[in-house]
């Protein structure tokens, strides 16, 4: 509600920080996704996509246990932060924290990106969504 941004800034940012994210070699792996909500937060989901892999959205609110066990679960090559969540992200992922504000620097390269989800199948993930049920724990959906 605090910001907006055009079609063409949100194809900008997330085809940088695509670009940025298959340079580290990443393809078809989960990327956890830990933004504040908000524009940002778009653009990285929409980044992770571009790079040719599937994402998972860990909300800033969300209690730090239940956080560890999504990344336990979820396994993420990477996971993306910004500067007032970095010390959450660097603590869940350990040398795999990005900050988005960093990533999307990167001059954006879209035949990079076009061949990463050329790569891809229908049955291939875009997101993974956990929810507790009944029971508290994390479960992933499908």
């Amino acid at each position: 509600k605090d910001s907006s941004m055009s079609y063409a800034q949100l194809f900008e940012k997330a085809s940088a920080a695509g670009t940025f994210i298959a340079k580290q070699g990443i393809f078809n792996s989960p990327v956890a996704v830990l933004l504040k909500r908000g524009t940002d937060c778009i653009s990285a989901m929409m980044s992770v996509l571009a790079s040719g892999n599937f994402y998972t959205v860990l909300d800033d609110k969300m209690p730090a246990d239940r956080m560890k066990k999504i990344i336990d679960t979820l396994h993420p090559s990477i996971i993306i932060t910004q500067d007032d969540l970095s010390d959450t992200a660097f603590s869940l992922l350990p040398g795999k924290a990005y900050i988005f504000d960093e990533m999307i620097k990167t001059e954006p390269d879209m035949k990079i990106t076009a061949s990463a989800r050329a790569r891809l199948t229908a049955d291939d993930l875009a997101y993974v969504l956990f929810t507790s049920g009944s029971t508290g724990t994390p479960k992933a959906l499908l």
